[in-house]
């Protein structure tokens, strides 16, 4: 039987398939469309002869039957299923080109947010961004100088936390890193803004030196084939160099696990900088 069996040409199979809906659509029971529904009811009792139950089924399968027939016809899963290297290497391109999208609009939405969200960092009541913007943040806007539940005062500059608990700690902030903003930390204004200065549409330091790493790793591994280790070390150098060069942003905070991190990096007697040496000492650290 399967010697003899001849598969349809492609150029029957719209016909074939039409008919096989024709069979079916004769079958299927006639429903008012949306359409016909929303007209005024007693006009349309009034005006309109509704073609008999017996004619419509035909109607329709006829119009399915030249639509149908316009279909363009492709291989069945079936048949693609034939050669399973074939099936795997095109699943895996359309799932990666997918996959790489998702991950290029995902950075695209962290970025975005983070710069809408900016001027309102730690605003823990609505009201006072209304009060202080005149209203909902509806775009990109440059922060106020002043933040109604700001401590950035009374953060510490030499460590993580606060300041009560340091002591006569050294500064991180304004020796080590964010080089020329130690004097709003230190301000005795407690509504110092945490972005100070930054214009409407910046990043804050967080998502900037996300994207610095992501630039890092697909500077010197594009191919995602290195070592994980030797990775880390090269972003941990890269990490390092753009923290302690000045004016390589522009933000005005940094979180207290930067702060801690350079304050045991400034505290070492080598102060590492190359990705080998960080990579020992951020394992011993």
């Amino acid at each position: 039987m399967f010697q003899t069996f001849r598969r349809p040409g492609p150029q029957a199979l719209p016909i074939v398939t039409s008919f096989l809906a024709l069979a079916f659509l004769s079958k299927v029971p006639v429903v008012d469309s949306p359409r016909s529904l929303s007209t005024d009811p007693s006009a349309t009792i009034r005006n309109c002869r509704r073609p008999g139950p017996q004619a419509l089924p035909i109607v329709t399968s006829f119009l399915a039957l030249a639509f149908l027939s316009k279909v363009p016809v492709v291989d069945s899963p079936r048949s693609l299923s034939t050669d399973p290297s074939t099936t795997i290497s095109n699943s895996s391109t359309k799932m990666s080109a997918k996959l790489q999208k998702a991950k290029q609009e995902a950075l695209w939405g962290m970025f975005v947010a983070d710069a809408l969200a900016m001027p309102v960092h730690w605003y823990y009541s609505p009201s006072d961004i209304k009060s202080g913007y005149g209203g909902w943040l509806t775009g990109f806007q440059a922060p106020e100088k002043h933040h109604p539940s700001s401590i950035l005062t009374i953060s510490a500059t030499g460590g993580s936390g606060r300041s009560a608990g340091m002591g006569k700690s050294k500064p991180v902030i304004g020796d080590v890193i964010l080089h020329d903003k130690l004097k709003y930390w230190t301000n005795r204004d407690r509504t110092v803004h945490y972005h100070q200065g930054m214009k409407a549409g910046d990043n804050t330091l967080n998502t900037v030196m996300a994207l610095n790493m992501l630039q890092t790793m697909q500077k010197v591994d594009p191919q995602a084939s290195m070592d994980p280790r030797e990775l880390r070390g090269l972003v941990l150098e890269q990490y390092v160099k753009f923290m302690t060069t000045p004016c390589s942003h522009n933000d005005t905070y940094a979180e207290s696990f930067h702060r801690s991190f350079f304050k045991d990096w400034s505290e070492s007697k080598m102060r590492p900088t190359s990705a080998e040496a960080l990579l020992h000492w951020t394992e011993d650290r």
